[in-house]
């Protein structure tokens, strides 16, 4: 069947949305420190954007963040006036915890970059010995509102650079890999394979709670990966939604929403709404909408206008 013609399609991954507490805080660690490529400032205060994420009256700050053209942009929102609750730091290993990679062509000259920048690695580089990035070095930090951040050496090494070249994948913790799994292989078009890793040195050095299994969720749609890790926890994973600060979420652009909706809803998915069509910014005309997959993982399907 001639894909372009079939309606109902994810066409690629968009972006990774992270709500934070502090926007110009976050965009000082994403673009002056990991040296963006380029990004641009939204405020988001139409109707719609309470419609899409279930929260009437939300107001957000967003920023918009590119590394390169061939990786889905990094969205941070910022919400006016969230509802209260605590907001804790989500360790590695643990439920809800969440980590962006990027690829660095000198991993040793990144990480001094870092330190002198006043970022705090939690160790020296070290290599990796699981998964697709099994023998690459490696080090793991976060900025000073616990969004963590893994820097990998890129396959190809250019002595003496200093920053990263761009992203590299995203990690997210999921009480149970055999619930996630068809929803990341079945619906989001990915190539899946699981390891074992509850003997992976490299892990234990860094998280907070051991580490049983993980899933390489490679995209059929490009050339990006999601690695799920199974903590094994019977609690602690916590329903965050869109609007509360350390909530995460995966948007794709898709064609055919509405036939999306109705696949997705068969298939459990647990929607915010119906699409919900956007009134302002570039995205006007298009439809969007929200769901939850089983885990308490967020994932938004937004249609442009013309593929309807």
């Amino acid at each position: 069947m001639d894909k372009s013609t079939t309606r109902g399609q994810l066409r690629s991954l968009l972006h990774l949305g992270y709500s934070v507490r502090n926007r110009e805080e976050t965009m000082d660690f994403l673009c002056e420190k990991l040296q963006a490529k380029s990004w641009k400032t939204q405020r988001a205060d139409a109707p719609y954007i309470g419609s899409v994420n279930g929260v009437k009256g939300a107001i957000a700050e967003l920023a918009f963040i590119e590394y390169g053209d061939e990786y889905p942009m990094i969205e941070l929102l910022a919400f006016e006036n969230p509802p209260s609750h605590t907001i804790r730091e989500y360790k590695p290993g643990e439920p809800s915890y969440f980590q962006i990679g990027f690829r660095a062509a000198d991993i040793m000259a990144c990480y001094d970059d870092m330190t002198r920048k006043g970022i705090v690695p939690l160790g020296p580089p070290a290599r990796i010995d699981y998964g697709y990035g099994k023998g690459r070095m490696a080090f793991l930090m976060k900025d000073s509102l616990n969004m963590y951040v893994q820097v990998v050496q890129a396959e190809q090494y250019e002595q003496g650079a200093l920053g990263v070249v761009n992203q590299d994948h995203t990690v997210m913790s999921v009480a149970n890999l055999d619930e996630a799994i068809p929803v990341f292989r079945d619906l989001l078009e990915c190539d899946v394979s699981v390891e074992n890793v509850a003997d992976s040195e490299y892990l234990a050095s860094y998280c907070a709670k051991p580490v049983e299994r993980v899933a390489i969720c490679k995209s059929r749609l490009e050339d990006y990966t999601v690695e799920l890790w199974e903590t094994g926890a019977t609690g602690g994973v916590e329903e965050l939604h869109i609007n509360l600060p350390g909530s995460v979420h995966l948007c794709y652009l898709c064609e055919g929403i509405d036939d999306l909706y109705e696949r997705f809803t068969a298939a459990g998915m647990r929607f915010v709404n119906e699409p919900v069509t956007v009134t302002k910014g570039v995205n006007a005309g298009s439809k969007a909408i929200f769901f939850q997959t089983p885990g308490y993982l967020w994932v938004e399907l937004l249609c442009r206008k013309d593929k309807l």
